[in-house]
C-alpha cells in the first residue's frame, strides 16, 4: 500500500509531498491544480511512460545549441510504501534511473522496459489504476470482462483454465464412451453369430480402460473443486506475503555481500601480517650486516674505557700532588714570613760587637 508520494520538477509541481491515509482517500480541489498529476506519477514510476522529458516541468527544460531539449535540473517521483520501501524515478542531464532503498546501487531505465526489481517490489497492474478519463470501473464493463477481472485479481483464472480443461477431456471421453456403446450395441445384435467374440473382447477392454479414465478425469474435477476455495484462501495471504519474497532475496544478496567483504577483509589482514614480517626481517637483514663492525667498535670502546680509567686515576694522582703542593706552598709563605719577622727581631736585638771580645760580630757571622 502507497503510504506517501513526493514529487520534484514533476509537471505543474516544482516540489510536494503528499501524505496519505490508509483506506480511501480523496484530493480535493478546482480544476487545473495539478490533482490529477499524482496518478501520472504513479504511472510513470510504474510504466515508465511516456519517454522523453513530456512530464519534466517547463522551468527545467531548456533547449542547448543545436536546438535539442535538455533538462537543467533533476525530475524526480519517490513513492513510499507501508512496508517502508521507497521507490524513486529520475531522469535529467545524464541521469535515466530507479532508485530502491533496499538496493545499494540505482536500476537503470532502458528504452520502455521498467525493471522486475520495481515492478515486484511496487505490484501494481493495471486493474489498480484509474484515470480520471477512462470508463468507470467495473460498471462501464460487460458482465465476461467483469469476471475476468474479478478472476485475475482472485488469481482464479487458472483454475478456470484447469477446469476448461478438464471439461475439454470429459467432453472427449464421453464422446468415445458413445461410439464404443454404439459399437457394442452393434456387437450384441450381432450375438447370433459367435464371430463376434474376438472382437467383443477387445472392445470391452478398451471400454474398461475407457471407463477407468473417465473416473480418473471425475475424481480429478472433483478434487480441483474442491481446492478451489482453499486456493482461493491461500492467494489472499499469498498477496500479503509478496513483499517478504522480496525482503528475503534482498537479505540473501546482503549475506552474500557480507561474506565476499569479510573474505576480503581477511586476505587484508593476511596482507597486513605478511607485510609486517617482511619488514621484520629486512630489519635483521640489515642488523646482521652491521654486526661485525659494531664487534670491532664494541672492543674498541672496551680498550678506550681502560684507556680512560687509567687517565682518570693518573689525574687523580696528580690533582692530589697538586693539591699538597699548593698546601705545601702556603706552609712555605707562611714559614717564610714568620721567618723573616723573627729574623728582624734578632737582628734588632743582637749588637754590632761582641760585649767580650768587641769584634764585629756581623763579619764573624757571615
Amino acid at each position: 500500500m502507497i503510504q506517501s508520494i513526493r514529487l520534484k520538477n514533476f509537471m505543474s509541481w516544482e516540489e510536494i509531498e503528499l501524505d496519505l491515509s490508509p483506506g480511501i482517500n480523496v484530493i480535493c480541489g478546482v480544476s487545473d491544480k495539478g490533482k490529477s498529476v499524482f496518478i501520472n506519477a504513479i504511472e510513470w514510476v510504474r510504466t515508465g511512460r511516456p519517454l522523453g522529458f513530456e512530464f519534466a516541468s517547463d522551468w527545467i527544460k531548456k533547449e542547448n545549441k543545436n536546438g535539442d531539449l535538455v533538462l537543467e535540473g533533476l525530475c524526480e517521483v519517490s513513492i513510499k510504501l507501508t512496508e517502508g520501501i521507497e521507490i524513486t524515478r529520475a531522469i535529467g542531464k545524464g541521469v535515466n534511473e530507479y532508485r530502491i532503498s533496499t538496493l545499494n546501487d540505482p536500476l537503470r531505465a532502458f528504452n520502455k522496459q521498467v525493471p522486475d526489481e520495481v515492478t515486484n517490489v511496487l505490484n501494481l497492474s493495471d486493474i489498480n489504476i484509474q484515470n480520471q478519463d477512462n470508463p468507470y470501473f467495473i460498471f462501464a464493463q460487460s458482465a465476461p470482462e467483469i469476471g475476468r477481472q474479478l478472476n485475475q485479481i482472485a488469481s482464479l483464472s487458472d483454475i478456470d483454465t484447469a477446469f476448461k480443461n478438464a471439461d475439454s477431456s470429459i467432453r472427449a471421453l464421453n464422446s468415445s464412451i458413445k461410439q464404443d456403446e454404439t459399437i457394442l450395441e452393434v456387437a450384441i445384435k450381432e450375438a447370433e453369430d459367435f464371430s463376434w467374440l474376438d472382437n467383443a473382447e477387445e472392445q470391452l477392454i478398451k471400454v474398461e480402460k475407457i471407463s477407468g479414465q473417465l473416473s480418473a478425469v471425475r475424481n480429478e474435477e472433483h478434487t480441483l473443486r474442491m481446492t478451489q476455495t482453499k486456493l482461493v484462501e491461500l492467494n489472499k495471504k499469498v498477496n500479503q506475503f509478496k513483499s517478504i519474497d522480496t525482503i528475503q532475496k534482498n537479505i540473501n544478496e546482503l549475506t552474500k555481500t557480507d561474506k565476499i567483504i569479510k573474505d576480503e577483509q581477511k586476505e587484508y589482514n593476511r596482507l597486513i601480517d605478511i607485510e609486517e614480517k617482511i619488514i621484520d626481517i629486512n630489519s635483521k637483514l640489515i642488523d646482521s650486516n652491521l654486526f661485525d663492525g659494531v664487534e670491532k667498535r664494541i672492543k674498541g670502546l672496551i680498550n678506550l674505557q681502560s684507556d680512560i680509567i687509567k687517565i682518570e686515576k693518573d689525574n687523580e694522582v696528580l690533582i692530589d700532588m697538586e693539591e699538597r703542593i699548593l698546601q705545601l706552598e702556603k706552609e712555605f709563605t707562611s714559614v717564610s714570613i714568620e721567618y723573616g719577622k723573627i729574623n728582624t727581631k734578632y737582628n734588632k736585638m743582637i749588637p754590632d760587637k761582641c760585649p767580650l771580645c768587641e769584634n764585629d760580630w756581623r763579619k764573624n757571622e757571615n
